[in-house]
């Protein structure tokens, strides 16, 4: 496995030197650079070590990001690893019989929420994890 450090530095001496290549270099490909934190604790020590950092919360993953010029970092991890999905209710749905030609029936199903620890909710934006 080759260092990503050294390899970005043996990028950027290349194109400071050919600076006909670097002016024409297409960051479309190669706008953010992800790590996958697999635990929880690994993903608050890399946001600590991020810094400043933006937080976003998407469907099953979050995300701190800190941009350097047009690259950015992202430190991610699952809903899965970073929180307990914890029942919180039921609610009766419309499924289909197999039995009945109108194949429409009301079950009772379980529903479920994300509860995530505080180290994670407190994450803000732009503020250091300490």
């Amino acid at each position: 496995m080759s260092n990503i450090v050294e390899d970005l530095r043996e990028l950027a001496d290349f194109l400071e030197k050919k600076p006909m290549l670097s002016c024409r270099v297409n960051m479309s490909n190669m706008s953010s650079i992800d790590i996958n934190a697999t635990t929880k604790d690994e993903f608050l020590e890399l946001a600590r070590q991020l810094g400043k950092f933006q937080k976003e919360s998407l469907e099953n993953f979050y995300v701190v990001s800190r941009k350097f010029g047009g690259i950015k970092l992202d430190v991610f991890s699952t809903r899965q690893v970073l929180c307990e999905q914890v029942e919180v209710g039921e609610e009766e749905v419309e499924v289909p019989d197999p039995a009945v030609k109108v194949p429409m029936v009301t079950r009772t199903i379980k529903k479920y929420e994300w509860k995530c620890p505080e180290s994670i909710l407190n994450l803000s934006d732009g503020t250091r994890y300490d």
